[in-house]
């Protein structure tokens, strides 16, 4: 799998939503990177203490996307208040 940093994962967004818009029995929108991004900035921006370390993998349309923001080794999807996010994989 292809490892990407934040700015990439960024960049590739468009691949990311594609990815989650063809997953079944998923909150389209709360999965989606507007949102995952948008609650890793805002809800949990007092976690932690300094830059937060990410973990996200890329591999044909297969995404794994998370954050350990107390960089104990704990990792959680980007959006960890609801949970919605997921590692997706493609149906192909």
């Amino acid at each position: 799998m292809t490892r990407l940093s934040f700015p990439e994962f960024l960049s590739r967004r468009e691949a990311f939503d594609a990815a989650v818009a063809a997953q079944d029995e998923i909150a389209k929108f709360c999965s989606s990177s507007s949102w995952m991004c948008v609650a890793n900035g805002l809800l949990h921006a007092s976690e932690g203490e300094g830059k937060p370390k990410y973990c996200i993998r890329e591999q044909d349309g297969n995404w794994i996307v998370f954050v350990d923001r107390r960089k104990r080794g704990i990792w959680f999807p980007l959006e960890s208040a609801w949970m919605f996010d997921r590692s997706m994989k493609n149906k192909e």
